[in-house]
């Protein structure tokens, strides 16, 4: 069993540290969602979320600045209204309609960028669900879902996009240390951080 509460905490003590650096905004772990908040997040996309990433919800539902400049969305935005900032900072944050959200994927998944190939589990781009992105500057995470009306699928896959750049993960869980380890490294050595555009080089 995946020990959420120890990746949580390895994910938080890196970006602290990159904090300190001047790299990262601060990071902000939403409290955890219950089973009827869950439920209710899948009964508007019309799909069930993956034993995993439900488990994460129970526990942190919502991460501002997960790792670096990315959000994770919580139970209530899924299918709701997402939580983001404005591509200008000067500026307030704003709610967006989960339908754009939606129309972001058809552009990613329906039209196709480059770079973004099907795995062999997907037989419909409607069965990829927003559960993240950035903060107004053009990234977005997708995990595979099921139907209401078919077999629930074994955990995962998680694809991050942006600016042209798919990286895929197997589950939940190792997006998340995928995300650690990239921290780590730039701990390490910060010229390595390629800036706040969300990009292969700090995702």
């Amino acid at each position: 069993m995946t020990d959420w509460h120890a990746l949580i905490d390895a994910q938080v003590e890196c970006h602290n540290q990159l904090v300190s650096l001047g790299l990262y905004p601060p990071t902000v772990v939403g409290a955890p969602a219950s089973e009827g908040s869950i439920r209710a997040a899948e009964n508007r996309i019309g799909y069930r979320i993956d034993s995993g990433y439900r488990e994460f919800l129970s526990i942190a539902s919502g991460w501002r600045q997960q790792q670096g400049f990315w959000n994770l969305f919580s139970a209530d935005e899924l299918g709701g209204e997402i939580l983001i900032e404005a591509p200008d900072p000067t500026q307030p944050m704003f709610r967006m309609p989960w339908a754009e959200a939606i129309a972001l994927r058809e552009h990613s998944w329906g039209i196709g960028i480059a770079g973004l190939t099907y795995p062999p589990e997907i037989t419909d781009w409607e069965e990829v669900i927003p559960v993240g992105g950035t903060d107004g500057l053009g990234g977005d995470i997708y995990m595979l879902c099921t139907p209401h009306d078919e077999p629930a699928r074994p955990p995962g896959p998680i694809f991050v996009i942006t600016s042209g750049f798919v990286e895929r993960h197997e589950t939940f869980a190792e997006y998340l240390e995928a995300g650690i380890d990239k921290d780590r490294g730039n701990i390490a050595d910060p010229s390595l951080w390629g800036g706040g555009t969300g990009g292969s080089e700090n995702r």
